[in-house]
């Protein structure tokens, strides 16, 4: 025989082990929020290398812990950029700029250079077939 509760019954116990569940994070919260202080008025800090909860929650929770102005809390789901400092620009500087463009065009020109006599060379062993 199989042990089957009433509906009513089977909800009670439901309601029960959700508010035990909610109560317990409360009270995690509370903890977190107020960390113990010694006789000299110091806060100690554990400090760890992971973190609890994911990032971007324990991102929340500095956002909201620093009091911002700001209309909303919440992070934008964008990605972020990993900035690593200040990079060196390349073209700066207008003359810069055109030197850049002069050798791009110079490069393309020998290239192009090189192309044509590939194609002549092709052409004279009759080995070009453009279109086969």
């Amino acid at each position: 025989k199989q042990n089957i509760l009433s509906r009513a019954d089977l909800m009670d116990q439901c309601n029960d082990t959700m508010q035990d569940y909610e109560d317990a994070e409360e009270e995690a919260a509370a903890a977190k929020a107020n960390p113990s202080v010694d006789d000299d008025g110091f806060v100690t800090v554990n400090y760890s290398k992971t973190v609890s909860g994911n990032k971007r929650q324990f991102e929340d929770d500095m956002v909201t812990t620093t009091n911002r102005k700001s209309g909303s809390s919440k992070r934008s789901r964008g990605a972020k950029k990993k900035f690593s400092g200040a990079t060196p620009l390349d073209s700066f500087y207008r003359f810069q700029q055109k030197e850049n463009r002069k050798n791009t065009v110079q490069a393309l020109r020998l290239k192009f250079q090189q192309d044509l006599e590939k194609v002549k060379k092709l052409k004279e062993e009759n080995h070009y077939r453009p279109f086969s």
